[in-house]
């Protein structure tokens, strides 16, 4: 390598059932995690507590490069412990512009 800088998109994701966890590129013991395991490492001692993960920990939680992840993946549960004074939207079927760039903008406040 020519000592430059390369960027990766990866996405971290968490088997709740924590028996399975992706086995291709990044994945535990993989060179290429092992060559970013210390900026990985670093990166992750800045996140918030509760957001924290081992890289190397059979605990379901593990990175997935962006492009596999849009490539294999057809279905995501998210699960978000909100606060009890918060209300929810669900949303069903494809993700449209009406639902997909995070809160509805045309609320009564």
């Amino acid at each position: 390598m020519d000592g430059k800088k390369q960027l990766f998109k990866l996405v971290v994701l968490r088997n709740p059932h924590g028996k399975a966890e992706w086995k291709g590129d990044w994945s535990t013991g993989t060179e290429i995690l092992k060559r970013n395991q210390r900026a990985l490492e670093d990166y992750i001692k800045e996140m918030d507590d509760e957001e924290e993960f081992s890289l190397n920990a059979d605990d379901g939680i593990f990175l997935i490069p962006y492009q596999n992840f849009i490539e294999f993946y057809t279905n995501l549960f998210i699960n978000i412990d909100f606060p009890e004074d918060w209300s929810g939207v669900r949303f069903s079927s494809a993700w449209t512009s009406d639902n997909a760039a995070g809160l509805p903008t045309n609320y009564v406040s």
